[in-house]
């Protein structure tokens, strides 16, 4: 699941991520406009995600369908022209959410 926040990022982060995580969406990405950067949201339970990822416009992020790995793409790629340009990466950062 992917979703694009600029003037909706207190909701995306509030009851709509709680009730996403009790559904069972397994990974939860926000494409966050304001600071650019793209949070990685994973390990569902019924009070949210347990793992939050935070990753900046140069930073790499893997792809999957299903279970299986596809690729990688640079978070600039889901962003609007005016910083780093797609192509480069810096390494990834993990911040656990709980």
């Amino acid at each position: 699941m992917i979703e694009v926040g600029e003037t909706t990022l207190a909701r995306d982060r509030g009851d709509k991520q709680r009730a996403y995580a009790r559904g069972g969406v397994r990974i939860r990405w926000i494409v966050n406009l304001v600071d650019r950067r793209l949070e990685v949201h994973s390990r569902p339970s019924t009070e949210g995600y347990r793992d939050r990822l935070v990753l900046t416009a140069s930073s790499c992020v893997s792809v999957s369908i299903g279970d299986r790995g596809v690729g990688q793409i640079t978070v600039a790629a889901f962003l609007p022209p005016g910083g780093p340009a797609p192509g480069t990466c810096s390494r990834m950062k993990r911040r656990e959410a709980r």
